[in-house]
């Protein structure tokens, strides 16, 4: 059984439960920052890209993709990618 961490007041932990699955080519698959960050890891013509979708700015989802190691929620790095995940796709595969 694996030990507990102690918990500190105002920092955040990692989710050490969290199992890395294999990423496949175009799916959105949740990543180990997602219970804090809401960050997906998407594997496109082999490189991995790390987005989050933005659901309380304007009311409906706008995906951006996270591409520094800042937390997505300070949107500090973040540039916008597409409205839905179709586009967001589009948008990756032209980097």
């Amino acid at each position: 059984m694996k030990k507990k961490k102690k918990l500190i007041e105002g920092k955040f932990t990692r989710n050490e439960n969290f199992e890395k699955k294999k990423l496949i080519e175009g799916k959105f698959t949740r990543n180990e920052n997602f219970e804090f960050d809401g960050e997906y890891d998407v594997l496109v013509n082999g490189k991995v890209y790390v987005v989050f979708r933005d659901t309380l700015q304007y009311g409906y989802g706008i995906w951006y993709m996270n591409d520094s190691e800042n937390n997505s929620s300070d949107y500090a790095g973040s540039r916008f990618v597409g409205y839905t995940k179709a586009e967001v796709l589009e948008k990756l595969k032209s980097f």
